[in-house]
């Protein structure tokens, strides 16, 4: 199953009321709250783009910075809390 902003709510919502194999999200994780065994393997494969202008004008102004550095890590934090929302969950 492939998963975009426009299905991206259905497809959530099939996630937790059965299983459904590989799916793929493409460039949308924030928000998703994927518990249990909805999601036990995660892929991160890249960064979502930088969309509006001032912060693909401040990424480039500060390229290399401790701030853009920590923009990107909190990126890969709010992919990996994807799988991992409690104790009860386990994810790789």
């Amino acid at each position: 199953m492939i998963l975009n902003s426009k299905n991206l709510h259905a497809g959530v919502e099939k996630l937790k009321e059965e299983h459904v194999g590989l799916v793929v999200v493409i460039n949308k994780y924030d928000g998703i709250d994927l518990p249990k065994s909805a999601c036990t393997v995660l892929v991160i494969d890249g960064l979502p783009d930088v969309r509006r202008k001032i912060d693909k004008i401040e990424e480039s102004a500060l390229q290399g910075s401790e701030l853009v550095l920590n923009n990107k890590i909190q990126k890969i934090e709010q992919g990996m809390g994807r799988g991992i929302r409690s104790k009860d969950d386990y994810c790789v």
